[in-house]
């Protein structure tokens, strides 16, 4: 058997891996259901015997197993029932999602807490109200923060030989 999403599958940039999270067929909300069709004990196995019959090709088989959530085509039993989808609701070039570059600088939980670019706006609006709720206060921090994050220009306690240092 030939599969084709196998064949369109990247390869890691050493070469040594293919990629196999990445989708290489997906339907379109209008593909429909062509047939039903029950498992032969010829076919066992051979999900290309059944792409020849109904789409007179045996490349179709990746269409045949996707559309069935079947990854295992070996896995097909005697008197098993599978649908048949229509060749043309498929939507065979699929855009290959973009990689998200890591960046070289670790961005501390201190300091994802305060950026709140990348919070719901509820929270930041929240975040917001407690920094000026903070600077009201004659003794409030400039940054508000969990209880176990430590203040920017504080200092770490240390706990050692039965003594809590500050």
């Amino acid at each position: 058997m030939k599969f084709n999403t196998l064949d369109n599958k990247k390869m890691s940039k050493d070469g040594s891996k293919v990629i196999l999270s990445a989708p290489t067929v997906v339907f379109l909300d209008s593909t429909e259901t062509i047939a039903t069709h029950e498992v032969t004990e010829d076919e066992v196995g051979r999900v290309d015997l059944i792409s020849l019959k109904y789409y007179r090709d045996s490349s179709y088989v990746d269409y045949i197993l996707k559309w069935n959530n079947i990854s295992n085509p070996f896995s097909i039993k005697f008197m098993d029932v599978i649908l048949i989808p229509q060749k043309e609701g498929v939507l065979a070039t699929v855009k290959p999602v973009k990689m998200v570059q890591k960046s070289t600088e670790t961005i501390s939980i201190r300091d994802q807490f305060i950026d709140t670019k990348r919070m719901p706006v509820k929270d930041a609006k929240r975040i917001e109200y407690l920094k000026r709720k903070a600077a009201s206060k004659p003794n409030g921090p400039e940054q508000p923060l969990p209880p176990n994050m430590i203040q920017a220009g504080d200092e770490n306690m240390t706990i050692g030989n039965g003594k809590i240092s500050f």
